[in-house]
């Protein structure tokens, strides 16, 4: 009987120490930088195009790493959001290096979308999935601004 109670706390201990662990992961997470390298989108069909995101992801720490299970992410002005995706992972940012991710999401064509694009400059809304266990889930949200450059249309 004893031994069936250690081993329960143990077990319980285990998942807490887990969750303590995970919870500073995404803590990190939280603190790396992120870059829009590139946004770009591409007409499918009439109704549909294809959404393209760049990050560049830095970990500053030169402890911690920085780990991830996905994230989703929605380019939004003000009030509305106008395309959306995912990056699957898992990702995972050793201490002081970077990562670049990419990602292809399908759209709705939105003028909104295209003309915010074409000025190259918007808002970036990222929720960061760290880790899913036992219905519990542990995420961080960053929201990053973009400015692309706009590229020289003479020939």
């Amino acid at each position: 009987m004893r031994k069936g109670i250690g081993a329960l706390g143990a077990a319980i201990l285990g998942i807490i120490l887990f969750f303590v662990a995970a919870h500073f992961v995404s803590q990190q997470f939280g603190r790396c930088e992120f870059r829009i390298i590139d946004i770009r989108i591409d007409s499918l069909d009439i109704f549909h195009s294809e959404l393209k995101l760049d990050l560049m992801v830095i970990n500053p720490s030169d402890l911690i790493p920085a780990f991830a299970s996905s994230i989703r992410y929605a380019i939004t002005t003000d009030h509305d959001t106008l395309g959306q995706g995912i990056i699957s992972g898992p990702i995972s940012v050793m201490p002081g290096d970077t990562a670049f991710l990419h990602s292809y999401a399908l759209v709705r064509n939105d003028p909104r979308l295209m003309e915010l694009l074409y000025n190259g400059e918007g808002r970036v809304k990222m929720k960061i999935y760290i880790i899913k266990f036992l219905g519990l889930e542990l995420t961080s949200n960053v929201s990053v601004r973009f400015y692309l450059r706009q590229n020289d249309k003479s020939d």
